[in-house]
């Protein structure tokens, strides 16, 4: 069973150590929209869209090469309450996950999001 290696309320941009290497899915809730933060259109009031972003890393020094923290794609938060699930999300009863010392983030500005990862 997953359980949470991290949580924090994220503002602005910045990174961290996410308190595991794997990660299953993550939560998160809009806590404070910024002026940045809007819904384009009338018809779905759950889409916000100006919210931010967030994207898992790992240490690439240990080969002695490369001399830093590479991060992946990012993964953009969509939605007042929202998660991002690893695909294919279960494999024979077990959970898919990516490998992740590290998360680093961009938050739109005045705007507060909590942020949890499972892993």
């Amino acid at each position: 069973m997953p359980s949470i290696i991290f949580d924090e309320t994220l503002t602005d941009a910045g990174s961290s150590l996410t308190g595991g290497s794997r990660v299953y899915y993550v939560a998160w809730e809009v806590l404070v929209p910024g002026p940045a933060v809007h819904n384009p259109q009338s018809w779905d009031t759950d889409v916000w869209l100006g919210i931010g972003h967030f994207q898992f890393g790992n240490d690439l020094t240990a080969a002695g090469s490369i001399s830093g923290i590479g991060y992946g794609d990012p993964h953009w938060m969509n939605a007042e309450i929202g998660q991002w699930i690893v695909e294919p999300g279960d494999i024979g009863g077990t959970f898919a996950s990516v490998i992740a010392e590290y998360i680093r983030w961009s938050i739109s500005p005045g705007t507060q999001v909590h942020l949890y990862i499972f892993g």
